[in-house]
């Protein structure tokens, strides 16, 4: 993997064999980098924290794909679309008080999260575009908002090493995954916190259980991947592998493409 400076003001990018990240500080001068789409659905956002978050991954957007559309997935994660008629979507998504984001990136955390996904569904079926070929994911941090573009599905997620996860670390990880060898690592629950957000925005389905639906099934933390699987509504299980990547020496990226 190699790193390098982003245009954007204090970003870094990583590049991997099939994804680019980008990293991007919350508090950077990114407007310059927005155009008059961007700024409407911003300013239509409630929080000064969340318009600041969504400026600067929007500006890395601008960046590496220009005045691209983006919309909404079933979801609520944010896409790119082909053609002006992606448009449509982001006007949809806007007058929804712009919560559909926040959803996505922090699906597990608080259940009031679920009628603002419900709201990215509707809006992004508002439109008639399709996806473009190329993916994005997103996340962010206290500090950073990261930015991933494949040409396949991706998904990332982004978290302070420091968060304290005792308290709420049977909500998340099964006792199967406690009895995995690296279990003991000090990095392990920040793993399995980060790949099973991954996860949960890689499937683009809404509900997932995160001890049920979503499983890890085996660690190499110092090596950098980890093993999940999702449940699908078959009843099967598709797997996938997960790379890890510190970040600033007290954060942590895990990520799928």
């Amino acid at each position: 993997m190699t790193a390098d400076r982003f245009k954007a003001k204090g970003a870094d990018r990583f590049s991997t064999e099939d994804a680019e990240i980008v990293v991007v500080p919350i508090d950077g001068d990114c407007s310059s980098l927005l155009n008059d789409s961007d700024r409407a659905y911003i300013n239509s956002l409630g929080s000064p924290r969340r318009r600041a978050e969504v400026a600067a991954w929007r500006a890395v957007v601008r960046e590496r794909l220009g005045g691209a559309a983006i919309g909404y997935d079933g979801g609520g994660a944010p896409v790119i679309t082909d053609g002006g008629a992606g448009k449509s979507a982001e006007d949809s998504a806007r007058t929804k008080n712009g919560e559909a984001e926040k959803s996505a990136e922090k699906s597990a955390e608080k259940s009031a999260e679920k009628s603002a996904e419900n709201s990215a569904k509707n809006s992004a079926e508002a439109g008639t575009n399709s996806e473009s070929e190329t993916k994005i994911g997103v996340a962010h941090t206290d500090r950073y908002a990261a930015v991933i573009f494949s040409d396949r599905r991706c998904a990332i997620d982004m978290e302070s090493t420091e968060r304290r996860f005792d308290k709420v670390a049977a909500r998340f990880i099964s006792p199967a995954e406690s009895g995995l060898p690296e279990s003991g690592h000090r990095l392990f629950k920040c793993a399995v916190w980060c790949a099973k957000e991954a996860l949960y925005k890689y499937s683009g389905r809404r509900e997932l259980d995160l001890l049920r639906d979503l499983q890890i099934t085996s660690t190499d933390i110092e090596g950098g991947k980890l093993t999940g699987t999702i449940a699908l509504p078959d009843g099967a299980r598709s797997e996938h592998t997960l790379r890890l990547l510190p970040y600033d020496e007290k954060y942590l990226i895990v990520y799928i493409a």
